[in-house]
């Protein structure tokens, strides 16, 4: 059978969660017998490209799209397109498993639609919340949790809010969007900056229409956790075409034998993930530049995927001998180094699904600290595997290591509560489940 996974990066341009969970999954289905292929954007580029991963094949179609208001706003299809129904039109798997559904340039509902047209068999693995909620917070006004269900007129208040609109301002956009939603008269032809501010409500609908298109024209959406599971079925997703798996780790990724030494200052923590603002970085290096440097160090691994998040970062902390910067970390290492760590920190601004890291974490009888949103607290249970700070607080995190740094037995106690992880070989049998039931009900 010829699965092809399909996302926006692939490794090693890009390291990040995604791109690692599909570099796992094409293992483990090559290892049993489907014909992998991954397939992603040749971004900038006239021409298609060919090369190999670690043993998997990878192609990346052309994708010459200059990044327009128009692209971004998708009012045009990127022109990537035709050379994504080419290569498809000459491999023609058996399924596409979507990993990756966005907008401008990457892969989209273009290549959705393309895809369907063509008769091919698709699935979708939903990594992010975005898909429903367009914060991608997860919390109303970035205030209170939400219950994720998609509605034009109270995610625009949102948003308005996300965007710093408040008061007397925030109550007449609302009023004058809400008014021009209800007749249908979509601001966002103005080409402005008004005119979108205006036009947020049919930009909510149309997310929640490519849900409702996804649902339709494919044969699966995969929820990576019960808690997005639910906010799918509750923005009509239909029960017989959502599947649940859980996150887990290759056999080679999880150690047993893990001893624990004797505690000693200073708390070493360790921050893995790309450098870009909606991981919280900054949180965590405002929580430790307010700590004694003799008392906690940190380490912090990822690439600068946001130049100035990254540069002024990188000037904020230049002065302290405790914060020190290394770099991409190569998948095969990222817990090795996390096991030389007391514990690990995830001080996301936006909801995380299912981060891949807490399970490398937890598989090296590493704690964690997260901040307090859906997809971390899933996995972390406050007080007993880990730790669970305030949403967007970083006082709240400098207490949370504060508390350990003085109390370092709570390091212990947290280690007895870590679970054994989940094998990815059983996640891959799950997918081949999946794939092997939908391609049985080929026409």
């Amino acid at each position: 059978m010829k699965i092809f996974l399909c996302l926006n990066h692939f490794l090693p341009a890009q390291v990040a969660g995604t791109e690692i969970y599909c570099l796992h999954l094409a293992k483990f289905l090559q290892n049993k017998g489907y014909v992998v292929t991954v397939l992603f954007p040749n971004y900038g580029k006239q021409e298609d490209n060919e090369y190999e991963y670690q043993g998997i094949r990878v192609l990346q179609f052309a994708e010459p799209s200059v990044v327009d208001r128009e692209l971004k706003m998708n009012k045009k299809i990127p022109l990537g397109v035709v050379a994504f129904e080419k290569i498809l039109e000459k491999e023609n798997p058996a399924l596409i498993h979507f990993h990756s559904i966005g907008g401008s340039n990457g892969v989209g509902m273009p290549h959705v639609r393309v895809a369907a047209r063509l008769g091919i068999k698709m699935l979708f693995t939903l990594h992010i919340a975005g898909y429903t909620c367009s914060t991608g917070t997860l919390r109303f006004k970035n205030e209170i949790p939400c219950d994720g269900y998609t509605d034009p007129i109270r995610c625009t208040a949102c948003i308005y809010s996300t965007k710093k609109i408040t008061g007397l301002k925030a109550r007449g956009l609302l009023s004058v969007a809400s008014g021009l939603f209800q007749v249908g008269y979509n601001s966002r032809n103005w080409n402005n900056r008004a005119g979108t501010a205006l036009g947020f409500p049919f930009m909510i609908r149309g997310l929640k229409n490519e849900l409702a298109e996804m649902s339709r024209l494919g044969e699966g959406i995969v929820a990576l956790t019960s808690w997005y599971k639910n906010v799918l079925l509750l923005n009509g997703v239909p029960q017989e075409k959502l599947f649940h798996v859980t996150q887990g780790l290759p056999a080679e990724a999880q150690e047993e034998d893990v001893r624990e030494g004797n505690f000693n200052l200073p708390l070493r923590i360790i921050y893995i993930g790309r450098i870009i603002e909606d991981k919280g970085l900054h949180l965590l290096t405002e929580a430790v530049q307010e700590l004694e440097e003799e008392n906690v160090s940190l380490s912090i691994y990822g690439a600068a995927a946001e130049n100035g998040y990254y540069e002024a970062l990188r000037h904020k902390t230049k002065n302290n001998k405790n914060i020190t910067w290394h770099g991409v970390i190569p998948p095969q290492e990222i817990t090795a180094a996390i096991k030389l760590h007391h514990c690990l920190c995830i001080p996301s601004i936006i909801c995380e699904m299912s981060p891949l890291v807490i399970q490398e974490a937890f598989a090296v009888k590493v704690p964690v600290v997260g901040s307090d949103v859906y997809g971390n607290a899933e996995q972390i249970a406050d007080g007993k595997n880990g730790w669970l700070f305030k949403f967007n607080d970083s006082q709240d995190l400098k207490e949370k290591i504060k508390k350990i740094i003085q109390h370092p037995h709570l390091l212990s106690e947290a280690k007895k509560h870590i679970e054994a992880v989940k094998s990815f070989e059983t996640v891959g049998e799950e997918y081949s489940l999946i794939y092997n039931q939908i391609i049985q009900e080929r026409p």
